[in-house]
C-alpha cells in the first residue's frame, strides 16, 4: 500500500507556470519558472485510485470490544489508561499496518517489506502526512495513532496473542511487553542483533513486524499538540526501552530512529443539525372545567 502525499510550497514573486505534462503512468511534472529565470521547479505528484483492498495488509485491532474486567487491566500502564477510555465507550476498532512506513521513489509514504524504514521526518511531518494515506472514498481516515486509544490497545492484542499462541501466562505475557521485549523486537541485546537498521517486514510476531528496531511516534493523549515516541529502536536496550515504553519531550534527537505509527478508522457520518420545532398545544374546550367561584363571577 502506497500514497503519495499533497505538497505545498512558496516562491518568490514573479514565479509563474510554464508547463504541465501528464506522464503515460498518470503522474504530472509541472515546472514552474522562477524570478529572473535562472531555476525551475519539478513538482511530482501522482493520483491514487480508490482501493477496496487497502487495507489487506492491515492487521484489525478490536478494541471495542474491551471490558472493564478484562485481567490485563490490573496491569500498568493498561489500567491508567484505558480503564476510563473502556467505561466510556470511547475506545473504537482500527487497522495498523503490519510492518513499518518506508519512502518510495518520490518521497511518497508505502508499505513494502524489505525497504530501509521511513525515519528522520518530524513528528508534526507525519501527523500532516497521515492524513492523507486513506484513499479517496474508502470510507476510512488514517491518523497518527495515540498512545492510549490506539498504541496499548495494540499491546493488549499481543499480550492476549501471546498467551493462547505461545501458551504463556498473563503475568509472564505482560512482563515481556513491559519489562523486556528482546523475543518480539530488533534491539542491542536482541539475538542476531544488527547494530543497524533491520528492512522492513522483519522479525514478524502473530503477523506484526519491526517491533523494536524504530521508536514509534504516537500522539500524546493527555497533552494537546504533543507526541510520544514508545517502544525502542536498534541501539536501545530491550529492557530500558520495552515495547511499552513512551519518551517524551526528545524531538529531533529521537527523530532519525523514528518512523509514524499510523491507524485507519471507520469515519463516522456526519449528524445534521436539526432545529427543534415548537409544539402548539390546542386545548379543545370541552375539556375546560369551570369552577363555582368562576361561575359566580360570570
Amino acid at each position: 500500500m502506497s500514497k503519495t502525499t499533497d505538497i505545498e510550497f512558496k516562491v518568490s514573486d514573479g514565479a509563474r507556470i510554464t508547463k504541465k505534462e501528464k506522464e503515460e503512468d498518470g503522474s504530472y511534472i509541472t515546472t514552474i519558472k522562477i524570478k529572473k529565470g535562472v531555476d525551475t521547479i519539478q513538482v511530482f505528484t501522482k493520483p491514487i485510485e480508490p482501493s477496496k483492498s487497502f487495507l489487506d495488509d492491515c492487521r484489525l485491532i478490536k478494541a471495542s470490544t474491551y471490558t472493564l474486567d478484562n485481567p490485563i487491566l490490573g496491569y500498568e500502564p493498561f489500567r491508567s489508561n484505558l480503564y476510563d477510555l473502556i467505561k466510556k465507550g470511547k475506545l473504537e476498532d482500527f487497522y495498523i499496518p503490519g510492518l513499518d512506513p518506508s519512502f518510495d521513489e518520490n518521497f511518497g509514504v508505502q508499505y513494502l517489506a524489505g525497504q530501509p524504514p521511513a525515519v528522520g521526518e518530524t513528528p508534526d511531518w507525519w501527523a500532516g502526512t497521515a492524513r492523507s494515506l486513506a484513499p479517496r472514498n474508502s470510507g476510512y481516515k488514517a491518523e497518527l495513532g495515540s498512545y492510549g486509544k490506539h498504541y496499548l490497545p495494540f499491546l493488549v492484542e499481543i499480550v492476549e496473542l501471546l498467551q493462547r499462541q505461545r501458551g504463556y501466562s498473563l503475568k509472564k505475557a505482560i512482563e515481556i511487553v513491559k519489562y523486556d521485549s528482546r523475543m518480539l523486537g530488533h534491539y542491542i541485546n536482541s539475538e542476531s542483533a544488527k547494530h543497524t537498521f533491520e528492512p522492513t517486514g522483519s522479525r514478524s510476531n502473530f503477523g506484526f513486524s519491526d517491533l523494536g528496531n524504530t521508536f514509534k511516534i504516537l500522539k500524546d493523549d493527555k497533552r494537546r499538540n504533543c507526541y510520544v515516541y514508545a517502544g525502542g529502536c536498534f541501539n536501545s536496550s530491550s529492557k530500558r526501552n520495552p515495547l511499552c515504553t513512551a519518551s517524551k519531550d526528545y524531538g529531533s534527537l529521537l527523530d532519525k530512529y523514528s518512523t509514524g505509527w499510523i491507524v485507519f478508522t471507520l469515519k463516522k457520518p456526519r449528524q445534521k443539525k436539526c432545529e427543534k420545532q415548537k409544539e402548539t398545544i390546542v386545548i379543545p374546550k370541552e375539556t375546560i372545567i369551570v369552577t363555582e367561584e368562576q361561575k359566580q363571577c360570570d
